[in-house]
């Protein structure tokens, strides 16, 4: 078991604090967009969470890339490319899904 973080500094600090409380390994989940241009408390907290983290989870090879620019040892980088099973997840089932959960006739707008 570990505690999960985000980058933003409310969830960092939130999971700093509950990984020592609770004596678990931190780990950190980058996207990206949270590395670029980071400056004053932002760039602190950032800091901090890298340095703090068992490792750091990255959702593609260029986000591992730019945890080694903010100073993160690539072996501690996981690459998990975030993705669909197509094979679990089919288009095709739009109105009687909408049937099911009493959606019939209204419009629907799902992003992930």
């Amino acid at each position: 078991m570990a505690v999960r973080a985000y980058s933003s500094p409310a969830t960092a600090v939130s999971a700093l604090v509950a990984s020592r409380l609770f004596g678990k390994p931190l780990v950190a989940v980058f996207h990206g967009e949270e590395l670029y241009r980071v400056q004053g408390l932002r760039a602190r907290m950032l800091r901090i969470l890298l340095n703090r983290c068992e490792f750091c989870i990255a959702n593609s090879e260029s986000t591992k890339r730019l945890l080694a620019g903010a100073g993160v040892a690539p072996e501690s980088v996981v690459v998990c490319t975030p993705c669909v099973d197509s094979h679990a997840f089919q288009p095709g089932y739009a109105e009687s899904a909408k049937a099911e959960l009493g959606l019939k006739g209204k419009k629907v707008v799902l992003t992930v």
